[in-house]
Formats: C-alpha cells, structure tokens, sequence
C-alpha cells in the first residue's frame, strides 16, 4: 500500500490564452513513512500540486490519485496534518476558542489544550492560551500553523512552505521535533529550489518541465 499514488495525473491554471500546464500525465508514488523533500523554482506549481491534492482547488485536474489506496474523502483528509502558504483560520481566534470549536465528547477542550500546549513548548511557541492569533508575527504564525495541523496525530503529513519566516533557532528546532516525534509518519514538505534550509527527508522531488522527478 502507498501513502500516495498517482497516475496519469495532469494539472493546469488559468484559462484561454492565460492557461498553463504545470504538471502533464504523472505517474509516482510514495511510501508509508516516507519523507519527501519538494522543490521547484517559483511558479512551477507546488502550492497548486498540494491544493489538488487535497481538494482544495478542482479545475484543470486529470487523472487518478490515492492516499493509502483509497481516494480523497473526509475521512483521508482526517489522515492528513496540511500546514497550507496563507494563515488557514480566523485571526481573532486564540488557541483557546480554536480548542473550543475542536473539543467533543472524545476530546475535551481541556485534553486539546494539553496537546497545544506541549507542542508550543517544543517549538518554541510561548503565548497565552487566550492571546489572539492577529498579534502574532509571521514566525508565530508559521509555528502556530504547524501545531494545529498535528493536534489529530495524522498519519501523513504536507507542509507547505513551514520555513517560511522561521529564524536559524527555530528551523533547528522544527527539524529537531520531526526527527525525535514523528518517524511513523509520512512527509511532503515544500520550499525553494535553491533555499538554503536542510529538511529531514529520505528523497528529494524537484517539479519543473510539467514533471516531478526524483534526485538521485
């Protein structure tokens, strides 16, 4: 079983003259637990690739492609912890009224702020539970993302862009925590070809000529 499979899989933007092929009839798969390290330069189509992926954009889509041999569902993308480019919650939330809208009668507000909280800690978040998430810096915000996408121990993870506004200190700090808590997961992470950032990955994809291909 792969984490990911796709076949024949085409992608596009824009329409009439302005349209544009990123990606045109790809084949590849990834392994359960996995890390996958994906660049390309800008424009080549990683945030549009990610958001296909997820169900987030549906035009100029071809193709077939699983998680864990099945397709795209609610219940897939419960599997997967998506830390997107753009800040994916209302900003007058704080991590307490965000753990108030998320708790239920299998998780209380009290246990999902447990998990916050641990998280902050170790990468180096240090905000009040009630401080609201439009104060926060573009680190904190990229730090704040990153913990609200593992709060369901999802099994696969794709992070778009997580270095984005990240000091030396806090990169370390990111690759530290993925290394020591989250072998059993499988990765895609994005950034810049030519970003001067060692990722923790087994593989390197580069996307570019409407293809993603593998480093040897």
């Amino acid at each position: 079983m792969y984490a990911l499979e796709l076949k024949n899989f085409s992608l596009s933007v824009g329409k009439g003259k302005q349209k544009k092929t990123l990606l045109s009839e790809l084949s590849i798969h990834l392994n359960t637990q996995d890390w996958v390290h994906l660049v390309g330069p800008n424009g080549s189509g990683k945030s549009s690739f990610i958001k296909s992926l997820l169900g987030l954009r549906v035009n100029g889509i071809s193709g077939e492609w699983t998680f864990f041999d099945e397709k795209l569902s609610n219940s897939i993308l419960k599997k997967i912890g998506y830390v997107p480019e753009s800040f994916p919650v209302d900003q007058m939330h704080s991590f307490a009224s965000f753990a108030s809208i998320l708790s239920s009668k299998k998780r209380s507000k009290k246990q999902i702020l447990e998990q916050i909280n641990g998280l902050s800690e170790q990468l180096g978040l240090e905000v009040s539970q009630d401080q609201n998430f439009k104060g926060f810096s573009k680190g904190m915000k990229q730090k704040t993302k990153i913990v609200l996408s593992l709060l369901d121990d999802p099994k696969f993870m794709i992070w778009d862009e997580p270095y984005s506004g990240l000091d030396v200190a806090s990169v370390k700090k990111l690759n530290e925590f993925m290394l020591n808590n989250c072998k059993d997961k499988t990765w895609i992470v994005t950034s810049h070809l030519g970003e001067l950032i060692e990722v923790p990955s087994h593989k390197k994809w580069i996307i570019d000529d409407l293809n993603i291909r593998e480093e040897k």
